[in-house]
């Protein structure tokens, strides 16, 4: 298997950069470094060193993160699982930075399965053997095979090396005799004479009964008497003072009395609405069954509502060059990393996992993180909106203008005048560098204001018997 990677920007994927590059099952490696494999130009060091591997085993290649920032697959929003990695298909896509790298697998030659024989079209099936008719009066015997004569063999003939001793010549036996002239022409030939009327038929007479054939009367061979037959020996009676063996049923299935399976299942209700805060009275276990289905349900939309809102978050970080959560040896939030809610479900439900967080810690942390990140953006914006306000003040405006000459120094109306043109001059540059890119007017910014904010205090969250809202 041979792995073919197309490199283009995420900005415009159409255009590709530079030419296709091929590897074989070695596997590779990308990155900003020189040393790698597949080298990302990246000024601003958002792609690591060594960014990602692939590696070839068993037959697949496989796509594994080592970067700071998270790789990327087939959507910005899902990042490679850290631990199983990512099993590459044909046609693959992986955002790594400003960067997406469009993965191709393509057969080696060698590893083409060989043709199948091809059938022979001419083939005819054997004929299925044909019953004997005769075999009821033959004795069973089976048929004469069919072409069993066997011709004779012809010996074979040799001319001895002595028949021409006397010198005798045969060669005028092989050649027919030359006409002599002076020779009498030979006779012609003469047909026999032919009537002149074709004898008559006779008709013919009576069919004649054909005489019959005299038979003997057969001797009379005396027939020898038959065998006797014998009756059957009769079988010897049973024993009247042995006792038959008594049948015995098979032991029955032990299974739990249904007071039993009411406890237990009493039990496992009872430790759900424990979990849940909430009490028989509000939720009889007759209901029990469908508030389980409900419950389930709602724990797979809450987990994958977090994921999806926890990766928006993570890929605005990204946009303006913010700092992002990166994965640890252990306590890791299963949200953060985790492309699929069955993955963080079972995250939640494993406590075993030391490299994840508990269940409850994992979904309190993210709510958290949610709504410091809420609190973030409006600092960030807030900051970002002092930029451009504190780019077109007039203290700016007459930096970028610059000293006023001639009659404008001295005269105050045309320095007025003069500012007021390179005003309008600025105003026309900032508007034009806003339509090309209006996230570079304010992020440096919003990137300010937003860390500076989620810095601070983390989320208080309230206690079930303090109850009330959460506070910074």
């Amino acid at each position: 298997m041979r792995l073919v990677i197309d490199i283009a920007h995420r900005d415009d994927p159409a255009t590709r950069i530079g030419p296709s590059r091929s590897f074989d099952r070695r596997g590779l490696r990308v990155g900003r470094g020189p040393a790698n494999d597949v080298v990302l130009d990246d000024p601003t060091r958002v792609i690591s060193g060594q960014h990602c591997l692939i590696d070839y085993d068993s037959g697949r290649f496989r796509l594994i993160d080592t970067s700071t920032n998270g790789s990327f697959v087939n959507d910005p929003r899902r990042p490679v699982p850290r631990e199983t990695g990512h099993v590459v298909a044909d046609g693959d896509r992986v955002f790594v930075g400003d960067y997406v790298l469009t993965l191709g697998l393509m057969p080696v030659p060698d590893e083409a399965p060989a043709p199948r024989p091809a059938r022979p079209l001419h083939a005819a099936p054997k004929p299925a053997p044909r019953p004997n008719p005769g075999a009821a009066f033959s004795g069973g015997e089976p048929p004469a095979t069919a072409f069993a004569f066997t011709p004779p063999r012809v010996a074979r003939v040799e001319i001895p090396e002595d028949w021409d001793v006397d010198g005798r010549n045969v060669d005028g036996l092989m050649t027919a005799p030359e006409n002599d002239p002076s020779d009498p022409p030979a006779p012609p030939i003469r047909r026999p004479p032919q009537p002149e009327q074709p004898p008559r038929r006779q008709p013919p007479g009576p069919p004649r009964d054909p005489e019959p054939i005299p038979v003997e009367d057969p001797e009379d061979v005396p027939l020898e008497d038959p065998v006797p037959i014998r009756d059957p020996e009769p079988l010897p009676d049973p024993d009247p003072d042995e006792d038959p063996e008594p049948y015995r049923d098979p032991p029955p299935r032990q299974t739990p009395p249904p007071s039993e399976y009411r406890l237990r299942d009493d039990r496992l209700y009872d430790a759900f609405l424990s979990g849940a805060g909430l009490t028989r009275e509000q939720l009889p276990p007759s209901r029990a069954e469908e508030v389980l289905r409900i419950a389930g349900e709602v724990f797979r939309a809450t987990a994958r509502g977090l994921i999806e809102t926890l990766s928006a978050r993570a890929e605005l970080k990204g946009e303006f060059r913010i700092e992002r959560t990166t994965i640890k040896p252990r306590n890791n939030n299963p949200l953060k990393f985790s492309a699929t809610p069955e993955e963080a479900m079972l995250a939640f439900l494993q406590p075993t996992l030391p490299a994840f967080s508990s269940g409850v810690k994992a979904v309190e942390q993210g709510f958290d993180d949610i709504a410091a990140h809420q609190i973030a953006m409006v600092r960030g914006l807030e900051a970002g909106l002092g930029v451009v306000i504190d780019t077109l003040s007039p203290e700016a405006t007459e930096r970028a203008v610059g000293p006023v000459g001639g009659l404008g120094a001295i005269v105050s109306t045309a320095r007025k005048a003069a500012l007021w043109d390179g005003y309008r001059r600025r105003h026309a540059e900032i508007r034009s560098r806003a339509e090309e890119d209006a996230r570079s007017l304010f992020a440096e910014g919003f990137a300010r204001g937003y860390a500076t904010s989620h810095g601070g205090i983390p989320m208080q969250r309230a206690t079930p018997a303090e109850g009330g809202e959460a506070r910074r």
